[in-house]
C-alpha cells in the first residue's frame, strides 16, 4: 500500500515507489517546456529579460511575472520552478481564472513564497479585484499574511468566485515579527485573510472559496473574513465555503472564523493543537478551533478535533464556539477530544442568539476537563433561548465527576433543547491513542507508529490507519506496513487507531519539515 505523500506540484498523476521496505508516493508536476498561454518563474535560472513562454526562457521575479499577467493578452496560467525560493510578493490585480502552481522536478522541494519578514500587513500573496484564482502545490509563508484577497472597485461585480487553494503548505503566518501573537489587540497574522479596502467596494460576498487537501502550521489564524483589520474596511460576506480535507496543525489564534458566512461546509479536516505542549504560544484572551459569528445555514462534519490547549486561566479554549448568532447550523459526525475548554460553548452576546442548531452524531471525550472557569463541560451554554437538538451522540465524561457533560453555565440556558439518543461511554471503551515519533533517515522521515506492528508475514494490521494529504483517517484509509511510514517531503501525517473497543482513537498528528 502507497500512501499520497506530499511533492511539488498539483497531483495530476501518481507515480508509486517502494523505498527500503517503506512506503512512498511521488506526485507529477508540469515538466513540458511550454504549456499554452502560461508565463514560468525560476529565481534559480530565470531572467527578467525572458519573455517567460517557456521553462527555458523563464522570468525571475514575481514582480515581472506579475507584469506579464497584466498585459492585454494575460495567460490562463503561472508556474513557479520547484525547489526555488521567493521571497517577493506576488501581487496580481484586476485578474481573473489564472492558474498559480508549480513546474519542474517533482523531487525537488515545492515552490517556496517566504518574506522571511513578519512586519504586520505583509503578505506573500495579494490578490486585489480578482476573481476565480487557483492556487496549487505551493509552500506559502513565513510573512504576516499569506494569501490576503482584498477588493476596492467601486464599479466591480457584487458577487465574485473566490480563490480555490488545493495541495498546499501555509506555515509559519505570525504575528509580532514571527512570534505568535499573544496580546488580545489586532495582531493576529493569518494565513488566508478576505475584505474589502474601501466601503464603496462593489463587492457583496466571495462565492465558493475553497481550501482543500492543504495543511496550515504554525499559524495565528487560518481563515479570517471579519472587520476592519490592516487596511480592510470591512468584511466580506463568504457564501459557499468549503475546507475540506486539510490539517490546522498547532496553530494559535481563533483558526478558522466562520463570520458573516451562509451554506459553508467544513469537512473532514483535522485540528491538531497538542495543548500538553508548554513551549506553544497561548493567548491571554482563549482562542478556539472555529469560531462561529453572523451565519446561517452552515454546516461543520466529520472532522477531528483534538488537544485544544489554552492558557489556565483564559476563557475559551474550545473547539467550536457560536459565539454570537447563528442559524440552522449544523455540527455533525465530529470527533471531539480533551478540548481545554468545552468542546461545544453555546454562547451567544445575548439571550435569543443561536437558534435552529443540530448537533448529530458527534463524539465528544473528555472534554472540558480542564478550565477552571464556568465555561467547561463538553456542551457549555452560556445564554438563554437559544435553541437546537442534540442527537445520537456520544460522550466520555471528565475523570472528575463534579464536571457536567452538559454544562448550563447560566440557569436553565439549554431549556430551550431537545435530547435525543444521548450515549455515555467511559475511557475503557475508547480505543488507545496513537503515538508517532519521526526520525530523519537520508533525505526522508521515518515515522515510528506506536501500537500493534504487522502482523506475521507481511500482512498490515487493521488497527492504524492514517492520512498524508491532510485528511481525517478512516476504516478505508490505508493501514501502516511494519510500523513506519515514511515522507520524502514537507508534510503532516494524520494516524487513528480503530477498534476492538467501541470507539476509534483521536487522530494523533506529526509535521516534518524536510527542507
Amino acid at each position: 500500500m502507497v500512501p499520497r505523500d506530499r511533492l511539488c506540484g498539483a497531483p495530476m498523476v501518481l507515480l508509486l515507489a517502494m523505498v527500503s521496505g517503506h512506503q512512498k508516493q511521488t506526485l507529477s508536476v508540469a515538466t513540458t517546456t511550454t504549456i499554452g498561454d502560461t508565463i514560468f518563474v525560476s529565481t534559480s535560472t530565470g531572467d527578467d529579460r525572458h519573455n517567460g513562454q517557456t521553462n527555458a526562457t523563464a522570468v525571475q521575479t514575481l514582480r515581472r511575472a506579475a507584469a506579464l499577467i497584466s498585459s492585454p493578452t494575460p495567460p490562463t496560467a503561472l508556474l513557479l520552478r520547484c525547489g526555488d525560493t521567493f521571497s517577493d510578493e506576488l501581487f496580481l490585480a484586476n485578474v481573473s481564472a489564472l492558474f498559480i502552481g508549480a513546474f519542474g522536478d517533482p523531487g525537488d522541494p515545492r515552490p517556496m513564497l517566504w518574506r522571511n519578514n513578519y512586519s504586520v500587513g505583509l503578505s506573500a500573496i495579494t490578490l486585489v479585484d480578482t476573481a476565480a484564482i487557483v492556487v496549487s502545490g505551493l509552500d506559502i509563508g513565513r510573512s504576516f499574511f499569506g494569501i490576503r484577497v482584498l477588493f476596492h472597485r467601486a464599479d466591480g461585480p457584487s458577487l465574485v468566485p473566490g480563490p480555490t487553494v488545493i495541495d498546499c503548505v501555509l506555515r509559519d503566518v505570525l504575528g509580532t515579527e514571527g512570534r505568535a501573537c499573544l496580546q488580545h489587540t489586532g495582531c493576529w497574522a493569518t494565513a488566508i485573510h478576505v475584505g474589502r479596502t474601501s466601503v464603496n467596494a462593489s463587492v457583496v460576498a466571495v462565492q465558493n472559496l475553497t481550501i482543500t487537501g492543504t495543511v496550515a502550521v504554525n499559524c495565528d489564524a487560518v481563515i479570517r473574513n471579519g472587520a476592519a483589520y490592516h487596511s480592510v474596511v470591512t468584511g466580506v460576506l463568504l457564501d459557499g465555503m468549503v475546507i475540506r480535507g486539510s490539517t490546522m496543525y498547532q496553530c494559535h489564534y481563533n483558526v478558522v472564523e466562520l463570520i458573516e458566512n451562509t451554506a459553508s461546509v467544513i469537512e473532514g479536516c483535522v485540528f491538531y493543537r497538542d495543548g500538553r505542549d508548554p513551549t506553544l504560544p497561548q493567548f491571554v484572551g482563549g482562542t478556539t478551533d472555529i469560531i462561529i459569528g453572523t451565519v446561517h445555514g452552515n454546516t461543520i462534519r466529520n472532522n477531528d478535533f483534538v488537544l485544544r490547549g489554552e492558557l489556565g486561566s483564559a476563557p475559551d479554549g474550545c473547539a467550536i464556539d457560536f459565539e454570537t448568532d447563528a442559524t440552522a447550523t449544523t455540527v455533525a459526525g465530529n470527533y471531539i477530544s480533551s478540548s481545554f475548554g468545552a468542546g461545544v460553548m453555546v454562547y451567544g452576546h445575548s439571550n435569543g442568539s443561536n437558534t435552529g442548531l443540530l448537533l448529530d452524531g458527534n463524539i465528544l471525550i473528555h472534554d472540558g476537563c480542564g478550565q477552571p472557569r464556568a465555561d467547561h463541560g463538553a456542551v457549555a451554554f452560556v445564554h438563554i433561548e437559544s435553541s437546537g437538538r442534540l442527537e445520537n451522540n456520544v460522550f466520555v465524561p471528565c475523570a472528575n465527576k463534579s464536571i457536567p457533560i452538559f454544562n448550563d453555565v447560566n440557569p436553565n440556558a439549554s431549556m430551550l433543547w431537545v435530547h435525543t439518543n444521548d450515549t455515555f461511554l467511559t475511557a475503557s471503551q475508547v480505543a488507545e491513542e496513537v503515538v508517532l515519533t519521526s526520525k530523519l533517515v537520508g533525505a526522508c522521515a521515518v515515522i515510528s507508529v506506536g501500537g500493534k506492528p504487522s502482523e506475521s508475514g507481511g500482512v498490515p494490521s487493521p488497527t492504524v490507519r492514517y492520512t498524508v494529504d491532510g485528511s481525517v483517517p478512516t476504516k478505508a484509509a490505508p493501514p501502516v506496513v511494519h510500523g513506519t511510514v515514511t515522507l520524502c517531503r514537507s508534510g503532516v501525517l494524520n494516524a487513528k487507531r480503530f477498534g476492538p473497543v467501541r470507539v476509534s482513537s483521536s487522530t494523533t498528528s506529526i509535521w516534518v519539515s524536510l527542507i
